[in-house]
């Protein structure tokens, strides 16, 4: 009785696995009930980005803690050498 159980637990998790508990919306583009910041009205915040086909691409953010330093996360520079 525990195996059968347990085998029938394993199958339904496994079925389950890798779908989203929620719909997932792809178009959203802010924080719900966010708006437009105007410029230069956060000046701490950047935004890393780079140029493609003439076009930037935002990528991540980060914060100014000094004049010439951006915090962001790790994975946003990821290949990026260890001595920058």
């Amino acid at each position: 009785m525990i195996r059968t159980l347990l085998l029938s637990a394993l199958v339904a998790g496994a079925l389950s696995c890798g779908y989203p508990t929620y719909e997932v919306q792809h178009d959203v583009s802010r924080v719900v009930g966010g708006q437009e910041a105007s410029p230069n009205s956060w000046p701490w915040q950047v935004s890393l980005q780079y140029l493609s086909s003439g076009k930037w691409h935002h990528t991540c953010g980060g914060s100014l803690v000094a004049n010439n330093w951006v915090l962001t996360a790790a994975h946003c520079i990821r290949g990026t050498p260890a001595d920058h």
